[in-house]
Protein backbone atom coordinates (compact mmCIF):
# COMPACT_ATOMS: atom_id res chain seq x y z
CA UNK A 1 0.00 0.00 0.00
CA UNK A 2 1.21 3.39 -0.94
CA UNK A 3 0.62 5.21 2.44
CA UNK A 4 1.32 8.75 0.61
CA UNK A 5 -1.42 7.88 -2.16
CA UNK A 6 -3.48 6.29 0.47
CA UNK A 7 -3.54 9.79 2.49
CA UNK A 8 -4.19 12.12 -0.52
CA UNK A 9 -7.45 9.86 -1.40
CA UNK A 10 -8.95 10.38 2.24
CA UNK A 11 -7.93 14.13 1.79
CA UNK A 12 -10.90 13.79 -0.56
CA UNK A 13 -13.40 13.06 1.95
CA UNK A 14 -12.18 16.17 4.44
CA UNK A 15 -9.67 14.06 5.87
CA UNK A 16 -5.69 15.95 6.31
CA UNK A 17 -2.62 14.88 7.27
CA UNK A 18 -1.73 11.51 7.73
CA UNK A 19 -4.17 8.72 8.37
CA UNK A 20 -3.87 6.80 11.44
CA UNK A 21 -4.75 3.17 11.78
CA UNK A 22 -6.11 1.37 15.29
CA UNK A 23 -6.04 -2.04 16.29
CA UNK A 24 -8.66 -1.87 17.84
CA UNK A 25 -12.22 -2.97 15.51
CA UNK A 26 -14.55 -0.44 17.44
CA UNK A 27 -12.18 2.52 16.04
CA UNK A 28 -13.05 1.70 12.24
CA UNK A 29 -16.62 3.02 11.45
CA UNK A 30 -18.90 0.28 10.68
CA UNK A 31 -21.76 0.50 7.73
CA UNK A 32 -24.64 -1.99 7.26
CA UNK A 33 -24.11 -4.47 4.10
CA UNK A 34 -27.64 -4.85 2.73
CA UNK A 35 -28.41 -0.56 2.12
CA UNK A 36 -24.61 -0.26 1.12
CA UNK A 37 -22.92 0.85 -2.17
CA UNK A 38 -20.63 -2.20 -1.95
CA UNK A 39 -23.77 -4.62 -2.08
CA UNK A 40 -24.84 -2.26 -5.44
CA UNK A 41 -21.31 -3.03 -6.58
CA UNK A 42 -21.77 -7.06 -5.89
CA UNK A 43 -25.18 -6.49 -7.87
CA UNK A 44 -23.46 -5.14 -11.15
CA UNK A 45 -20.57 -7.54 -10.65
CA UNK A 46 -23.64 -10.41 -10.96
CA UNK A 47 -25.19 -9.00 -13.72
CA UNK A 48 -21.65 -8.82 -15.37
CA UNK A 49 -21.49 -12.09 -14.71
CA UNK A 50 -25.18 -12.82 -16.05
CA UNK A 51 -24.73 -11.05 -19.18
CA UNK A 52 -20.75 -13.23 -19.73
CA UNK A 53 -22.53 -16.47 -18.90
CA UNK A 54 -25.79 -15.97 -21.06
CA UNK A 55 -24.15 -14.88 -24.25
CA UNK A 56 -22.10 -18.26 -23.83
CA UNK A 57 -24.88 -20.02 -23.88
CA UNK A 58 -26.71 -17.84 -27.06
CA UNK A 59 -25.24 -20.04 -29.67
CA UNK A 60 -26.13 -23.18 -28.44
CA UNK A 61 -29.38 -22.56 -27.17
CA UNK A 62 -30.93 -20.22 -29.93
CA UNK A 63 -29.82 -23.27 -32.50
CA UNK A 64 -32.82 -24.82 -31.27
CA UNK A 65 -34.91 -22.40 -33.77
CA UNK A 66 -31.86 -22.26 -36.19
CA UNK A 67 -31.37 -25.34 -37.92
CA UNK A 68 -33.66 -26.23 -40.35
CA UNK A 69 -36.01 -29.06 -39.32
CA UNK A 70 -34.98 -32.43 -39.96
CA UNK A 71 -31.23 -30.95 -38.40
CA UNK A 72 -32.07 -30.73 -34.85
CA UNK A 73 -32.46 -34.61 -34.10
CA UNK A 74 -29.09 -35.35 -34.61
CA UNK A 75 -27.59 -32.59 -32.28
CA UNK A 76 -27.96 -34.58 -28.85
CA UNK A 77 -25.88 -37.79 -30.34
CA UNK A 78 -23.47 -35.74 -31.38
CA UNK A 79 -20.44 -35.13 -28.58
CA UNK A 80 -19.23 -32.08 -28.28
CA UNK A 81 -15.55 -31.37 -28.04
CA UNK A 82 -16.06 -27.69 -26.44
CA UNK A 83 -17.07 -26.51 -23.30
CA UNK A 84 -20.43 -26.46 -24.20
CA UNK A 85 -22.09 -26.26 -20.48
CA UNK A 86 -24.93 -25.30 -22.54
CA UNK A 87 -25.57 -28.21 -24.98
CA UNK A 88 -28.61 -29.32 -22.78
CA UNK A 89 -30.31 -26.39 -23.88
CA UNK A 90 -31.08 -27.88 -27.40
CA UNK A 91 -32.36 -31.20 -26.16
CA UNK A 92 -35.68 -29.76 -25.60
CA UNK A 93 -38.44 -29.48 -27.67
CA UNK A 94 -37.87 -28.85 -31.35
CA UNK A 95 -39.83 -25.34 -31.59
CA UNK A 96 -39.57 -25.21 -35.49
CA UNK A 97 -42.17 -28.70 -35.51
CA UNK A 98 -45.29 -26.02 -34.86
CA UNK A 99 -43.95 -23.87 -38.04
CA UNK A 100 -44.56 -24.57 -41.51
CA UNK A 101 -40.82 -23.81 -42.82
CA UNK A 102 -42.27 -21.32 -45.35
CA UNK A 103 -44.18 -19.16 -43.07
CA UNK A 104 -39.91 -17.23 -42.69
CA UNK A 105 -37.54 -16.51 -45.53
CA UNK A 106 -35.14 -19.34 -45.85
CA UNK A 107 -32.11 -17.14 -45.01
CA UNK A 108 -33.61 -17.72 -41.35
CA UNK A 109 -33.24 -20.91 -41.37
CA UNK A 110 -29.57 -23.21 -41.85
CA UNK A 111 -29.05 -26.63 -43.33
CA UNK A 112 -26.13 -26.58 -40.82
CA UNK A 113 -24.66 -30.51 -39.82
CA UNK A 114 -24.12 -30.98 -36.17
CA UNK A 115 -20.28 -31.19 -37.02
CA UNK A 116 -20.60 -27.49 -38.09
CA UNK A 117 -22.32 -26.96 -34.79
CA UNK A 118 -20.16 -27.74 -32.89
CA UNK A 119 -17.46 -26.33 -34.41
CA UNK A 120 -19.40 -22.86 -34.44
CA UNK A 121 -19.98 -23.23 -30.48
CA UNK A 122 -16.10 -24.61 -30.39
CA UNK A 123 -14.48 -21.54 -32.06
CA UNK A 124 -16.45 -19.43 -29.04
CA UNK A 125 -14.98 -21.57 -26.25
CA UNK A 126 -11.52 -22.24 -27.33
CA UNK A 127 -10.57 -18.19 -27.34
CA UNK A 128 -12.43 -17.85 -24.08
CA UNK A 129 -10.02 -20.04 -22.67
CA UNK A 130 -7.44 -18.55 -24.15
CA UNK A 131 -7.76 -15.54 -23.20
CA UNK A 132 -8.16 -16.45 -19.23
CA UNK A 133 -3.96 -15.76 -18.16
CA UNK A 134 -3.75 -12.57 -20.44
CA UNK A 135 -6.99 -10.81 -18.97
CA UNK A 136 -5.24 -11.28 -16.02
CA UNK A 137 -2.24 -9.26 -17.33
CA UNK A 138 -4.12 -6.48 -18.46
CA UNK A 139 -5.98 -6.03 -15.51
CA UNK A 140 -3.30 -6.07 -13.53
CA UNK A 141 -1.61 -3.35 -16.11
CA UNK A 142 -4.89 -1.04 -16.78
CA UNK A 143 -7.01 -1.89 -14.18
CA UNK A 144 -10.27 -3.98 -13.64
CA UNK A 145 -12.72 -1.25 -14.63
CA UNK A 146 -11.39 -0.40 -17.93
CA UNK A 147 -10.72 -4.34 -18.84
CA UNK A 148 -14.19 -4.88 -17.88
CA UNK A 149 -15.88 -2.00 -19.85
CA UNK A 150 -14.19 -3.09 -23.16
CA UNK A 151 -14.79 -6.31 -22.85
CA UNK A 152 -18.48 -6.00 -22.15
CA UNK A 153 -18.71 -3.52 -25.25
CA UNK A 154 -16.80 -6.07 -27.85
CA UNK A 155 -18.42 -8.97 -26.45
CA UNK A 156 -21.97 -7.16 -26.98
CA UNK A 157 -20.94 -6.04 -30.55
CA UNK A 158 -19.80 -9.71 -31.41
CA UNK A 159 -23.27 -11.28 -30.18
CA UNK A 160 -24.90 -7.89 -32.36
CA UNK A 161 -22.94 -9.23 -35.23
CA UNK A 162 -23.75 -12.94 -35.01
CA UNK A 163 -27.01 -12.00 -36.95
CA UNK A 164 -25.69 -10.31 -40.14
CA UNK A 165 -22.64 -12.62 -40.12
CA UNK A 166 -25.35 -15.57 -40.34
CA UNK A 167 -26.41 -13.46 -44.09
CA UNK A 168 -22.62 -13.20 -45.18
CA UNK A 169 -21.76 -17.03 -44.53
CA UNK A 170 -19.76 -19.50 -42.14
CA UNK A 171 -16.94 -17.18 -42.41
CA UNK A 172 -18.71 -14.61 -40.67
CA UNK A 173 -19.98 -16.74 -38.01
CA UNK A 174 -16.66 -18.13 -37.22
CA UNK A 175 -15.26 -14.16 -36.95
CA UNK A 176 -17.91 -13.08 -34.83
CA UNK A 177 -17.89 -15.87 -32.59
CA UNK A 178 -14.14 -15.40 -32.09
CA UNK A 179 -14.14 -11.68 -30.88
CA UNK A 180 -17.37 -12.72 -28.99
CA UNK A 181 -15.03 -15.68 -27.40
CA UNK A 182 -11.88 -13.40 -26.90
CA UNK A 183 -13.73 -10.51 -25.40
CA UNK A 184 -15.88 -12.80 -22.95
CA UNK A 185 -12.91 -14.67 -21.78
CA UNK A 186 -11.74 -11.44 -20.22
CA UNK A 187 -15.38 -10.77 -18.00
CA UNK A 188 -14.66 -12.96 -15.06
CA UNK A 189 -10.99 -11.74 -14.43
CA UNK A 190 -11.87 -8.43 -14.34
CA UNK A 191 -15.49 -8.29 -12.81
CA UNK A 192 -13.71 -10.35 -9.79
CA UNK A 193 -10.77 -8.15 -9.61
CA UNK A 194 -12.62 -5.51 -9.29
CA UNK A 195 -14.65 -6.84 -6.78
CA UNK A 196 -11.72 -7.65 -4.59
CA UNK A 197 -11.23 -3.95 -4.02
CA UNK A 198 -14.88 -3.45 -2.82
CA UNK A 199 -15.26 -6.57 -0.59
CA UNK A 200 -14.04 -6.66 2.98
CA UNK A 201 -12.83 -9.92 3.83
CA UNK A 202 -15.21 -10.60 6.40
CA UNK A 203 -17.74 -10.28 3.91
CA UNK A 204 -16.38 -12.03 0.90
CA UNK A 205 -18.13 -15.22 1.02
CA UNK A 206 -21.78 -13.23 0.56
CA UNK A 207 -20.28 -10.43 -1.97
CA UNK A 208 -18.02 -13.22 -4.00
CA UNK A 209 -21.07 -15.85 -3.86
CA UNK A 210 -23.53 -13.48 -4.91
CA UNK A 211 -22.01 -12.28 -8.00
CA UNK A 212 -21.33 -15.99 -8.65
CA UNK A 213 -24.81 -16.70 -8.37
CA UNK A 214 -24.65 -14.67 -12.04
CA UNK A 215 -23.07 -18.02 -13.55
CA UNK A 216 -26.90 -20.02 -12.62
CA UNK A 217 -28.76 -16.81 -13.81
CA UNK A 218 -26.88 -16.61 -17.36
CA UNK A 219 -27.57 -20.21 -18.26
CA UNK A 220 -31.05 -19.97 -17.28
CA UNK A 221 -31.53 -16.25 -18.81
CA UNK A 222 -30.26 -17.38 -22.21
CA UNK A 223 -32.65 -20.71 -21.81
CA UNK A 224 -35.62 -19.09 -20.85
CA UNK A 225 -35.07 -16.17 -24.02
CA UNK A 226 -34.28 -18.92 -26.21
CA UNK A 227 -38.22 -20.51 -25.55
CA UNK A 228 -39.82 -17.29 -25.83
CA UNK A 229 -37.64 -16.45 -29.07
CA UNK A 230 -38.38 -19.57 -30.93
CA UNK A 231 -42.09 -18.63 -30.85
CA UNK A 232 -41.87 -15.34 -32.18
CA UNK A 233 -42.58 -15.23 -36.24
CA UNK A 234 -39.77 -12.93 -36.73
CA UNK A 235 -37.04 -13.65 -38.73
CA UNK A 236 -37.17 -17.33 -37.23
CA UNK A 237 -37.37 -15.92 -33.50
CA UNK A 238 -33.75 -16.94 -32.97
CA UNK A 239 -31.79 -13.15 -34.27
CA UNK A 240 -33.53 -11.75 -30.72
CA UNK A 241 -31.35 -14.32 -28.13
CA UNK A 242 -27.89 -12.29 -30.25
CA UNK A 243 -29.58 -8.82 -30.42
CA UNK A 244 -31.10 -9.65 -25.93
CA UNK A 245 -27.59 -10.66 -25.16
CA UNK A 246 -25.50 -7.42 -26.81
CA UNK A 247 -27.97 -5.32 -25.99
CA UNK A 248 -27.54 -6.41 -22.28
CA UNK A 249 -23.92 -6.24 -21.97
CA UNK A 250 -23.42 -2.92 -24.07
CA UNK A 251 -25.77 -1.25 -21.06
CA UNK A 252 -23.83 -2.77 -18.34
CA UNK A 253 -20.72 -1.40 -20.00
CA UNK A 254 -22.30 2.02 -19.55
CA UNK A 255 -23.48 1.48 -15.60
CA UNK A 256 -20.11 0.54 -14.95
CA UNK A 257 -18.45 3.61 -16.48
CA UNK A 258 -21.39 5.49 -14.34
CA UNK A 259 -21.10 4.06 -11.24
CA UNK A 260 -18.16 1.83 -10.32
CA UNK A 261 -14.50 2.61 -10.15
CA UNK A 262 -11.42 0.39 -9.34
CA UNK A 263 -11.04 1.91 -5.56
CA UNK A 264 -13.81 2.74 -3.09
CA UNK A 265 -11.34 5.86 -2.54
CA UNK A 266 -12.05 7.26 -6.29
CA UNK A 267 -15.93 6.96 -6.09
CA UNK A 268 -17.67 9.93 -5.96
CA UNK A 269 -20.98 8.21 -5.28
CA UNK A 270 -20.03 6.70 -2.02
CA UNK A 271 -20.28 8.17 1.40
CA UNK A 272 -17.11 8.79 3.42
CA UNK A 273 -17.60 6.41 6.27
CA UNK A 274 -18.27 3.16 3.84
CA UNK A 275 -14.78 4.19 1.76
CA UNK A 276 -12.79 3.92 5.31
CA UNK A 277 -14.71 1.26 6.50
CA UNK A 278 -13.99 -1.10 2.96
CA UNK A 279 -10.70 0.45 2.50
CA UNK A 280 -9.55 -0.52 5.87
CA UNK A 281 -11.28 -4.23 5.33
CA UNK A 282 -9.72 -4.84 2.37
CA UNK A 283 -5.81 -6.13 2.26
CA UNK A 284 -2.86 -6.01 0.35
CA UNK A 285 -4.46 -2.94 -1.77
CA UNK A 286 -2.76 -1.71 -4.65
CA UNK A 287 -2.75 0.94 -7.44
CA UNK A 288 -3.81 0.28 -11.09
CA UNK A 289 -1.11 0.15 -13.45
CA UNK A 290 1.75 0.01 -10.72
CA UNK A 291 1.74 -3.30 -9.55
CA UNK A 292 4.65 -5.86 -10.08
CA UNK A 293 3.13 -9.15 -10.51
CA UNK A 294 4.98 -12.16 -8.52
CA UNK A 295 4.28 -14.48 -11.07
CA UNK A 296 6.79 -17.15 -10.21
CA UNK A 297 5.46 -17.14 -6.26
CA UNK A 298 1.99 -17.12 -7.24
CA UNK A 299 2.40 -20.05 -9.95
CA UNK A 300 4.81 -21.86 -7.37
CA UNK A 301 2.13 -21.43 -4.88
CA UNK A 302 0.67 -24.91 -3.37
CA UNK A 303 -2.25 -22.75 -2.24
CA UNK A 304 -3.49 -21.36 -5.75
CA UNK A 305 -2.94 -25.26 -6.54
CA UNK A 306 -5.11 -26.25 -4.26
CA UNK A 307 -7.87 -23.81 -5.38
CA UNK A 308 -7.08 -25.72 -9.13
CA UNK A 309 -7.61 -28.88 -8.01
CA UNK A 310 -10.86 -28.49 -6.10
CA UNK A 311 -12.19 -26.60 -9.19
CA UNK A 312 -11.65 -28.85 -11.26
CA UNK A 313 -13.44 -31.52 -9.04
CA UNK A 314 -16.18 -29.61 -8.83
CA UNK A 315 -16.38 -28.86 -12.46
CA UNK A 316 -15.77 -32.43 -13.59
CA UNK A 317 -18.94 -33.38 -11.68
CA UNK A 318 -20.97 -30.03 -12.94
CA UNK A 319 -20.22 -30.10 -15.96
CA UNK A 320 -21.53 -33.57 -16.31
CA UNK A 321 -24.56 -33.19 -14.91
CA UNK A 322 -24.70 -30.16 -17.11
CA UNK A 323 -23.57 -31.39 -20.71
CA UNK A 324 -24.07 -35.55 -20.25
CA UNK A 325 -26.65 -35.54 -17.84
CA UNK A 326 -29.36 -35.46 -20.62
CA UNK A 327 -27.68 -38.11 -22.16
CA UNK A 328 -27.96 -40.01 -19.67
CA UNK A 329 -31.73 -39.40 -18.52
CA UNK A 330 -32.54 -40.33 -22.24
CA UNK A 331 -30.75 -43.20 -22.60
CA UNK A 332 -30.61 -45.18 -19.55
CA UNK A 333 -33.75 -43.08 -17.44
CA UNK A 334 -36.47 -42.77 -20.67
CA UNK A 335 -37.16 -39.01 -19.70
CA UNK A 336 -38.37 -36.67 -22.25
CA UNK A 337 -36.82 -33.71 -23.35
CA UNK A 338 -39.48 -31.32 -21.79
CA UNK A 339 -38.05 -33.49 -18.52
CA UNK A 340 -34.97 -33.17 -19.48
CA UNK A 341 -34.86 -29.41 -19.85
CA UNK A 342 -36.46 -29.15 -16.83
CA UNK A 343 -33.89 -30.81 -14.49
CA UNK A 344 -31.16 -29.21 -16.27
CA UNK A 345 -32.51 -25.79 -15.82
CA UNK A 346 -35.13 -25.53 -12.93
CA UNK A 347 -33.19 -26.84 -9.48
CA UNK A 348 -30.36 -24.50 -10.07
CA UNK A 349 -32.77 -21.40 -9.78
CA UNK A 350 -32.19 -22.50 -6.05
CA UNK A 351 -28.76 -22.00 -6.11
CA UNK A 352 -29.66 -18.03 -5.73
CA UNK A 353 -31.16 -17.91 -2.20
CA UNK A 354 -28.68 -20.27 -1.05
CA UNK A 355 -25.60 -18.54 -1.76
CA UNK A 356 -27.51 -15.79 -0.08
CA UNK A 357 -28.39 -18.19 2.91
CA UNK A 358 -24.50 -19.43 2.71
CA UNK A 359 -22.42 -16.62 2.52
CA UNK A 360 -24.13 -14.58 5.44
CA UNK A 361 -23.75 -17.85 7.57
CA UNK A 362 -20.17 -18.12 6.49
CA UNK A 363 -19.31 -14.98 7.17
CA UNK A 364 -21.15 -14.60 10.78
CA UNK A 365 -18.80 -17.86 11.67
CA UNK A 366 -16.01 -15.58 10.78
CA UNK A 367 -16.79 -12.47 12.09
CA UNK A 368 -17.84 -13.67 16.01
CA UNK A 369 -14.43 -15.75 16.19
CA UNK A 370 -16.08 -19.08 15.53
CA UNK A 371 -13.94 -20.88 12.30
CA UNK A 372 -10.93 -18.98 11.02
CA UNK A 373 -11.79 -18.10 7.31
CA UNK A 374 -9.40 -20.86 6.18
CA UNK A 375 -11.21 -23.76 8.34
CA UNK A 376 -14.45 -22.13 6.85
CA UNK A 377 -13.38 -22.61 2.99
CA UNK A 378 -12.12 -26.40 4.00
CA UNK A 379 -15.34 -26.94 5.50
CA UNK A 380 -17.48 -25.53 2.96
CA UNK A 381 -15.50 -27.44 -0.03
CA UNK A 382 -15.40 -30.65 2.03
CA UNK A 383 -19.77 -29.99 1.89
CA UNK A 384 -19.44 -29.50 -1.34
CA UNK A 385 -17.28 -32.27 -2.29
CA UNK A 386 -19.67 -34.89 -0.14
CA UNK A 387 -23.24 -33.16 -1.49
CA UNK A 388 -21.37 -33.94 -5.03
CA UNK A 389 -20.34 -37.59 -4.46
CA UNK A 390 -24.37 -38.02 -3.32
CA UNK A 391 -25.63 -36.14 -6.34
CA UNK A 392 -23.75 -38.67 -8.32
CA UNK A 393 -24.26 -41.98 -6.44
CA UNK A 394 -28.39 -40.87 -6.50
CA UNK A 395 -27.84 -40.43 -9.88
CA UNK A 396 -26.41 -43.72 -10.76
CA UNK A 397 -28.97 -45.37 -9.22
CA UNK A 398 -32.32 -43.45 -9.98
CA UNK A 399 -34.56 -46.34 -11.68
CA UNK A 400 -36.61 -46.08 -15.01
CA UNK A 401 -39.07 -43.18 -15.71
CA UNK A 402 -38.51 -41.64 -12.39
CA UNK A 403 -38.73 -37.79 -12.40
CA UNK A 404 -38.78 -37.51 -8.73
CA UNK A 405 -35.26 -39.32 -8.53
CA UNK A 406 -33.83 -37.39 -11.50
CA UNK A 407 -34.84 -34.31 -9.95
CA UNK A 408 -33.33 -34.97 -6.19
CA UNK A 409 -29.99 -35.60 -7.59
CA UNK A 410 -30.41 -32.38 -10.11
CA UNK A 411 -31.14 -30.40 -6.90
CA UNK A 412 -28.24 -31.96 -5.34
CA UNK A 413 -25.96 -30.27 -7.13
CA UNK A 414 -27.13 -27.45 -7.50
CA UNK A 415 -26.97 -27.77 -3.44
CA UNK A 416 -23.33 -28.74 -3.83
CA UNK A 417 -22.71 -25.71 -6.54
CA UNK A 418 -23.98 -23.28 -3.32
CA UNK A 419 -21.49 -24.95 -1.05
CA UNK A 420 -18.55 -24.41 -3.74
CA UNK A 421 -19.59 -20.14 -4.61
CA UNK A 422 -18.64 -20.00 -0.59
CA UNK A 423 -15.23 -22.47 -0.63
CA UNK A 424 -12.46 -22.63 -3.36
CA UNK A 425 -14.43 -19.83 -5.69
CA UNK A 426 -13.94 -16.50 -3.64
CA UNK A 427 -10.82 -18.22 -1.63
CA UNK A 428 -8.31 -16.41 -4.37
CA UNK A 429 -8.95 -13.11 -3.40
CA UNK A 430 -8.41 -14.41 -0.19
CA UNK A 431 -4.64 -14.92 -0.73
CA UNK A 432 -4.40 -11.53 -2.00
CA UNK A 433 -7.03 -9.38 -2.98
CA UNK A 434 -4.39 -6.58 -5.31
CA UNK A 435 -3.44 -9.53 -7.65
CA UNK A 436 -6.74 -11.45 -7.62
CA UNK A 437 -7.12 -10.59 -11.58
CA UNK A 438 -3.96 -12.69 -12.33
CA UNK A 439 -4.68 -14.99 -9.65
CA UNK A 440 -8.16 -15.97 -10.95
CA UNK A 441 -7.04 -16.08 -14.36
CA UNK A 442 -4.45 -18.70 -13.50
CA UNK A 443 -6.93 -20.79 -11.47
CA UNK A 444 -9.56 -20.27 -14.50
CA UNK A 445 -6.65 -21.55 -16.73
CA UNK A 446 -6.10 -24.73 -14.90
CA UNK A 447 -9.76 -25.68 -14.26
CA UNK A 448 -11.50 -24.68 -17.32
CA UNK A 449 -9.85 -27.36 -19.51
CA UNK A 450 -12.05 -30.11 -17.70
CA UNK A 451 -15.32 -28.83 -19.45
CA UNK A 452 -14.45 -29.68 -22.90
CA UNK A 453 -12.66 -32.78 -22.26
CA UNK A 454 -15.58 -34.11 -20.81
CA UNK A 455 -17.92 -34.46 -23.70
CA UNK A 456 -15.55 -37.07 -25.75
CA UNK A 457 -14.14 -38.93 -23.21
CA UNK A 458 -17.70 -39.83 -21.54
CA UNK A 459 -18.68 -40.35 -24.72
CA UNK A 460 -15.96 -42.45 -25.74
CA UNK A 461 -16.99 -44.94 -22.32
CA UNK A 462 -20.66 -44.91 -22.31
CA UNK A 463 -20.77 -46.01 -26.96
CA UNK A 464 -23.58 -48.42 -25.79
CA UNK A 465 -25.39 -46.43 -23.88
CA UNK A 466 -25.28 -48.73 -20.78
CA UNK A 467 -25.84 -48.40 -17.67
CA UNK A 468 -23.03 -50.29 -16.46
CA UNK A 469 -20.67 -48.32 -18.38
CA UNK A 470 -22.16 -45.06 -17.05
CA UNK A 471 -21.54 -46.65 -13.52
CA UNK A 472 -18.12 -46.37 -14.81
CA UNK A 473 -18.12 -43.08 -15.61
CA UNK A 474 -19.86 -41.88 -11.85
CA UNK A 475 -17.58 -44.18 -9.26
CA UNK A 476 -14.60 -42.70 -11.50
CA UNK A 477 -15.94 -38.62 -10.66
CA UNK A 478 -16.69 -39.99 -7.12
CA UNK A 479 -13.10 -41.12 -6.18
CA UNK A 480 -11.32 -37.84 -7.98
CA UNK A 481 -14.20 -35.84 -6.07
CA UNK A 482 -12.38 -36.91 -2.60
CA UNK A 483 -9.19 -36.95 -3.73
CA UNK A 484 -9.22 -33.45 -5.37
CA UNK A 485 -10.89 -32.48 -1.83
CA UNK A 486 -8.23 -34.19 0.22
CA UNK A 487 -5.51 -32.33 -1.80
CA UNK A 488 -7.38 -28.99 -0.92
CA UNK A 489 -7.43 -29.83 3.12
CA UNK A 490 -3.74 -30.67 2.58
CA UNK A 491 -2.55 -27.40 1.00
CA UNK A 492 -5.47 -24.90 0.80
CA UNK A 493 -5.56 -21.82 3.19
CA UNK A 494 -7.39 -18.53 2.90
CA UNK A 495 -4.29 -16.25 5.02
CA UNK A 496 -2.99 -13.26 3.34
CA UNK A 497 0.47 -15.02 1.41
CA UNK A 498 3.98 -13.00 1.77
CA UNK A 499 3.25 -11.66 -1.71
CA UNK A 500 -0.22 -10.11 -1.20
CA UNK A 501 1.57 -6.70 -1.37
CA UNK A 502 3.30 -4.28 -3.41
CA UNK A 503 5.43 -2.89 -0.89
CA UNK A 504 6.83 -3.74 2.58
CA UNK A 505 7.39 -0.98 5.19
CA UNK A 506 10.08 -1.25 8.15
CA UNK A 507 9.03 -0.98 11.96
CA UNK A 508 11.77 0.95 13.78
CA UNK A 509 11.47 -0.84 17.36
CA UNK A 510 14.21 0.73 19.67
CA UNK A 511 13.28 -0.94 22.73
CA UNK A 512 11.55 -4.19 21.42
CA UNK A 513 10.15 -7.25 24.10
CA UNK A 514 10.49 -10.16 21.48
CA UNK A 515 9.25 -12.55 23.85
CA UNK A 516 5.98 -11.39 24.49
CA UNK A 517 5.83 -9.32 21.73
CA UNK A 518 5.21 -6.47 22.56
CA UNK A 519 6.14 -2.73 21.54
CA UNK A 520 7.79 -0.62 24.50
CA UNK A 521 7.63 2.60 23.27
CA UNK A 522 5.91 5.16 20.12
CA UNK A 523 6.66 3.40 16.79
CA UNK A 524 6.85 4.72 13.54
CA UNK A 525 5.83 2.70 10.32
CA UNK A 526 7.17 3.45 6.99
CA UNK A 527 10.16 6.22 6.27
CA UNK A 528 10.26 9.69 5.28
CA UNK A 529 7.00 11.35 4.64
CA UNK A 530 5.33 7.60 4.67
CA UNK A 531 4.22 7.38 8.79
CA UNK A 532 1.57 5.84 10.63
CA UNK A 533 1.84 6.29 14.45
CA UNK A 534 1.25 3.34 16.58
CA UNK A 535 -0.08 3.92 19.99
CA UNK A 536 2.74 3.38 22.70
CA UNK A 537 2.46 -0.11 24.30
CA UNK A 538 0.50 -1.74 21.23
CA UNK A 539 0.39 -5.76 21.70
CA UNK A 540 1.58 -7.70 18.75
CA UNK A 541 -0.08 -10.94 18.43
CA UNK A 542 2.61 -13.71 19.35
CA UNK A 543 1.78 -15.77 16.17
CA UNK A 544 3.36 -12.88 13.90
CA UNK A 545 7.11 -14.16 14.67
CA UNK A 546 7.60 -16.88 12.19
CA UNK A 547 9.84 -19.76 13.29
CA UNK A 548 12.88 -19.73 11.25
CA UNK A 549 12.74 -16.90 9.27
CA UNK A 550 16.25 -14.81 8.40
CA UNK A 551 16.93 -11.45 7.97
CA UNK A 552 15.45 -10.14 11.46
CA UNK A 553 12.19 -10.56 9.46
CA UNK A 554 8.63 -11.76 11.28
CA UNK A 555 6.09 -12.01 8.55
CA UNK A 556 2.67 -10.99 10.24
CA UNK A 557 -0.33 -12.51 10.44
CA UNK A 558 -4.00 -11.66 8.50
CA UNK A 559 -5.10 -8.38 11.46
CA UNK A 560 -1.73 -7.17 11.63
CA UNK A 561 -1.41 -6.99 8.03
CA UNK A 562 -4.67 -4.72 8.10
CA UNK A 563 -2.95 -2.71 10.38
CA UNK A 564 0.47 -2.17 8.84
CA UNK A 565 -0.48 -2.75 5.17
CA UNK A 566 2.38 -4.59 4.31
CA UNK A 567 3.37 -8.74 4.26
CA UNK A 568 6.13 -8.31 6.74
CA UNK A 569 8.20 -5.97 9.13
CA UNK A 570 11.48 -5.67 9.80
CA UNK A 571 12.60 -5.52 13.38
CA UNK A 572 15.25 -2.44 14.09
CA UNK A 573 17.02 -1.85 17.00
Amino acid sequence: MDFESNTKKYERHGYEGVVEWKLHEEDTPRVGLWMSYRFMVALCCMMCMLSSFASQTSMSSAMVCMIRQGNTSNWLDTPLSVNSSEQFMTHGINHTEKYDMEEFPQPWLFDWTPETQGWIIASFFVCYFITQTPSGLLVSRYGAKHVLVVSQIISGLGHLLTVPATQLGLPYVYAARIIAGLSTGCLFTSTFALLAMWAPRHEASLLFGLAGVGIEGGNTFSFGISMFACEIPFQGGWPIVFYAMGGIQILMAIFVIWRLTDFPSENSYISRQEAIYIERGVAGKGNKGKKTIPMRRILTSMCVYAIVVSQCGTFLMYYTFITQGPIYLRDVIHLSSFQINLLSSVPFIIVIPLVYALGAISDWLVGSGTLSTTSLRKMNDGLCKIIGIAALVCLNYVPEYDMTSSFLSYSLVALSVSFGYTSFFPNAGDLSPAHLGFTSSVVQTGSLWVSFVIPPVIGSVVQDRSRENWTIVFFVEISIQALAYLFYLMFGSAQLQPWAFDETYDVIVPNTDLENGKLGTRQVVGSSDEKMILDIGTILPRQIFAENNSNNSIVIDEKTALLYGTNRITIKS
